[in-house]
């Protein structure tokens, strides 16, 4: 019994958006193209809009485009692009110093190579090489908990199977 998607409330706020949206400008429309692309996670499609942004940049105030650059990084992030991500984090903590600029920026370094490339990498955005020696301590017991909590799900999960008495035959590759 579904009439429409949205609920009455829903509807209006949406009317009103609409209204306002011719108001924005260029720039800002495109930023608010991009952000939903990035919310529904279609990262090339956000990764598009965002460059276009890039051109307009003069027309952001700072904090956009820090924002711009932080929301390119994650989605070059997510497609496995940790050395352009590490570079769209850079150009935004070269604007600001920011803690979860920083964390990504590190997390791509970690994720785009060895320990040696790491190093090199937080020395880039003026970190000394005993912080930058301690994040990859860190961020590498973390990634060891992590997959050893997932592995113990893993195996909670074949041991509750094995009690209920339930086998799962293999198919095999024809």
């Amino acid at each position: 019994n579904y009439y429409n998607y949205f609920t009455s409330d829903e509807k209006i706020q949406f009317q009103q958006k609409l209204r306002t949206t011719y108001l924005y400008s260029a720039a800002k429309k495109q930023k608010l193209l991009a952000d939903m692309y990035l919310k529904h996670q279609l990262y090339v499609r956000a990764l598009i809009a965002y460059q276009k942004l890039e051109t307009v940049s003069g027309k952001l105030n700072a904090a956009e485009q820090i924002q711009v650059l932080y929301h390119m990084g994650l989605c070059q992030s997510r497609m496995f692009c940790f050395e352009e991500a590490k570079e769209s984090f850079a150009m935004a903590l070269r604007i600001k110093e920011d803690k979860q600029i920083q964390e990504a920026y590190f997390t791509a370094a970690y994720l785009a190579g060895d320990e040696e490339a790491f190093l090199e990498a937080g020395r880039r955005i003026s970190f000394d090489e005993d912080q930058c020696k301690m994040i990859y301590q860190n961020i590498k017991e973390r990634e060891k908990e992590r997959k050893n909590s997932v592995y113990l799900t893993y195996l909670r999960y074949l041991t509750v199977d094995f009690k209920k008495g339930q086998s799962y035959p293999l198919k095999r590759a024809n």
